[in-house]
């Protein structure tokens, strides 16, 4: 995902690039009274290039007399830095996770399960040797909230990778499973994906995109928490475990339903555990719009985890 950004912020500079050109042709072109840029053109690739706008009037002094520039060319700058400010300030606000939860990112003896931080996220070594899951976390939800469940994973015999994803937003991350199954450094013989609420869906829409490699890469099933199946996976065998509580107030139902009709009926098992809610899958406190647990945090983890290493394995 950070070869995307980058490949993005590339972008930005060209069209700043070619905006601050198109004002230096445009000038060049006034005074020698050739035919012009429409000033319509100069406005639109200001949009898309505003630095370079600025840049390109102040430099060639050029439009700067102009009413229409004088106010549009300020104007489109400050939408845009309001709206880029407004952007930084949701991305970067997220739940953050317990010191409860954060004590599961040390190893355990107790359990067997022993933790190490890798480039994208830990490792979270148990006594199995065959099978791995990635598991992406919660839309604005810190990575570690879910070193609890991870932890309990990989001690019933399924190492578990925990991802971090830009601006902790799973669907910006796709594809970070890719990077870690394809490291010639594990030698699983078995993967999975899971994933809570948004990190589930992103794990589904991972698995779609390499619908044709999935026996390639050795993905056999999927871990959806609190999450719906968004994208279809009839033609293919992925398994898939779906679980969620009862006090759920965030899951959407319908599409939960909906989600059903996406994968084989004889590959797909639900789970509803009860007393059980959205938050709870990880360490991160109480979620707007979320019902009311009647069970504690580790007991619905516990309960998950029995769940998905003896559907998926």
């Amino acid at each position: 995902m950070k070869t995307v950004f980058t490949a993005l912020l590339i972008i930005w500079l060209i069209l700043n690039l070619i905006t601050f050109a198109l004002y230096g042709i445009d000038k060049k072109r006034a005074k020698r009274n050739q035919w012009r840029i429409p000033e319509a053109v100069l406005i639109i690739f200001a949009v898309f290039g505003i630095i370079g706008a600025i840049l390109g009037m102040r430099v060639f002094h050029h439009k700067t007399k102009k009413l229409k520039f004088r106010i549009l060319i300020p104007l489109i700058f400050v939408c845009e830095a309001v709206i880029a400010t407004a952007a930084i300030v949701y991305l970067t606000s997220y739940a953050k996770a317990t010191d409860e939860a954060k004590n599961y990112l040390s190893s355990d003896t107790v359990s067997g399960v022993e933790v190490t931080e890798i480039s994208d996220g830990w490792l979270f070594d148990g006594p199995g040797e065959t099978e791995a899951m990635v598991f992406y976390p919660g839309a604005k939800v810190d990575t570690a909230a879910y070193a609890p469940l991870a932890s309990a994973i990989a001690a019933r015999g399924m190492d578990c990778f925990l991802v971090d994803v830009p601006m902790h937003m799973a669907i910006f991350g796709i594809d970070t499973a890719e990077a870690i199954i394809t490291d010639d450094a594990y030698s699983y013989e078995t993967w999975y994906l899971g994933g809570h609420s948004m990190g589930g869906a992103a794990a589904c829409m991972y698995a779609a995109s390499v619908k044709d490699s999935l026996s390639m890469l050795n993905i056999s099933g999927l871990f959806l928490c609190g999450a719906y199946v968004p994208s279809d996976l009839t033609d293919t065998d992925l398994t898939v475990a779906v679980v969620y509580g009862d006090c759920d107030g965030v899951l959407e139902m319908s599409k939960l339903e909906a989600g059903r009709a996406y994968v084989s009926s004889a590959n797909y098992f639900e789970k509803v555990i009860s007393g059980g809610n959205h938050a709870q899958f990880g360490m991160y406190g109480e979620q707007k719009g979320d019902g009311t647990a009647s069970i504690d945090t580790m007991t619905q983890i516990n309960e998950a985890a029995d769940f998905v290493t003896e559907i998926l394995e």
